[in-house]
């Protein structure tokens, strides 16, 4: 008797292990996914599309927000048209070597905001210049101004196959003295403009 009585124990205990082996854990539901309402801001660039020739000189403030907003190591930016009218008033400023010393002491180290045309473009950037003269009052062909050469690169939005030589555009960049500017945003490339 007492081998049946170990045996159907046995036969029993095993069959209660069995069907806890056999029995799978009920997975918890997957919680529901609710698309956000609000866009998520990223610092992607947008799709590239084609750029403009010209493109309108006007910083509004609309423009200045969201450029600092975007670019926040840049608050502040100085404009270079207003560097040029400065320029154009100093007394002292009557040959190149003299504009470029009071350029690098007025904007080095500093965010400079320059609207106009790209000039000299390759795959590491461009040119842009910034007038230090205006020129001839009688000048109506506006030939007669001179100017300074910033080269700028390590420009982020800009892609020299979308560009050709004389397209403007807007870009700001680090001016780092002696007529060089990097690292730069082309503003209409990265759509802040």
């Amino acid at each position: 008797m007492r081998a049946i009585c170990w045996t159907t124990v046995v036969v029993v205990v095993a069959a209660w292990v069995e069907m806890g082996c056999d029995k799978k854990p009920t997975p918890t539901p997957a919680p529901s996914v609710v698309p956000s309402e609000a866009p998520v801001e990223t610092d992607e660039d947008p799709p590239v599309r084609p750029r403009p020739q010209q493109v309108d000189h006007e910083l509004t403030e609309a423009r200045r927000a969201r450029i600092e907003a975007k670019i926040p190591e840049a608050r502040g930016f100085l404009v270079a048209s207003e560097i040029e009218r400065e320029l154009w008033q100093d007394q002292e400023v009557d040959r190149e070597e003299v504009a470029l010393e009071k350029l690098d002491a007025r904007a080095k180290d500093k965010w400079v905001l320059f609207v106009g045309p790209m000039l000299e473009l390759d795959a590491d950037g461009y040119v842009m210049t910034l007038t230090y003269h205006p020129g001839s009052k009688r000048d109506k062909m506006k030939v007669t101004p001179t100017w300074l050469r910033v080269e700028i690169t390590d420009i982020r939005g800009y892609s020299s196959i979308l560009t050709r030589e004389g397209m403007e555009t807007a870009v700001l960049a680090k001016y780092r003295g002696k007529g060089k500017a990097t690292p730069a945003h082309d503003l209409i490339g990265r759509s802040l403009w």
